[in-house]
């Protein structure tokens, strides 16, 4: 008997024994057996689903022990697994694309969470994800613009702030990361908060006083190098001119001859 079929039929005949209680015991013992045959057939029409849960959910804690050995492959081929069931979709997916980044396939990562991002764009934890992940394959501005929307919305949170400015740092926006830090110095004021704080600010320093002293070496290097050319030019220029006075000398020797020779004739 098809499930549909059987559930029409087990339902029916509930109802039927509801409404006349008074029945003989063997039409009483037929309406047990419809009502078991109607749960039975709603387990199996509605069950399916919550096995394949089950089943995703058993693939989701398999792939989460490969991750934790660092066993990635696997770990992502049982989150592509679990992802099919939709009840596990966004944490499997996120997972899928957190084992890229661990692989250092920014490109991989990038796919699976931009559909997130596109479909919720306000969720932060999607924001971070898609941000870092377009950063670390290099595509820094959209990164600092997703960054600074983050920044933007969650301005209580020191940790956007900090995010934005480590993406700006990575971007190569010096300038535009010491403004973003002076800004959040008075404001976040707990220990762990000013530790932070003083490291960025370290890193900026640092990376300002290589770029200064790099500055620095391609001043001297150049005035080198235009010392030296200017040198060359000098060098260049006594020679020709040696060579244009060996030049007349011969010349001038020439005619002397010449002339000497003409007075004996």
């Amino acid at each position: 008997m098809p499930v549909y079929t059987a559930i029409s039929y087990g339902l029916s005949k509930i109802l039927y024994c509801l409404i006349n209680k008074g029945e003989s015991m063997q039409k009483q013992k037929k309406c047990v057996y419809a009502a078991v045959l109607f749960f039975c057939c709603i387990s199996v029409l509605f069950g399916k689903g919550s096995v394949e849960t089950d089943l995703a959910k058993d693939y989701f804690e398999l792939a989460q022990g490969y991750a934790e050995i660092k066993k990635y492959d696997k770990a992502i081929t049982y989150y592509k697994k679990a992802a099919k069931d939709p009840m596990h979709t966004n944490a499997a997916e996120y997972e899928l694309a957190r084992m890229y980044a661990l692989k250092e396939d920014w490109k991989k990562a990038i796919k699976v969470l931009e559909p997130h991002y596109k479909k919720a764009p306000e969720n932060i934890l999607v924001m971070n994800a898609f941000a870092y992940a377009l950063a670390a394959a290099g595509k820094t501005d959209r990164a600092c613009s997703i960054y600074k929307k983050v920044y933007k919305e969650d301005a209580e949170n020191p940790e956007a702030a900090f995010n934005y400015i480590r993406i700006l740092f990575v971007a190569k926006k010096y300038d535009e990361a010491q403004s973003a830090l002076d800004k959040i110095k008075e404001k976040f004021v707990e220990n762990a908060e000013k530790k932070t704080i003083d490291d960025l600010q370290e890193k900026i320093d640092k990376v300002r006083t290589a770029e200064k002293e790099k500055v620095d070496d391609k001043k001297v290097d150049d005035e080198k190098t235009d010392e030296k050319k200017a040198k060359t030019d000098s060098n260049k220029l006594d020679k020709k001119n040696s060579e244009k006075s060996a030049k007349k000398e011969s010349s001038e020797t020439v005619i002397k001859k010449d002339k000497k020779a003409a007075l004996d004739e």
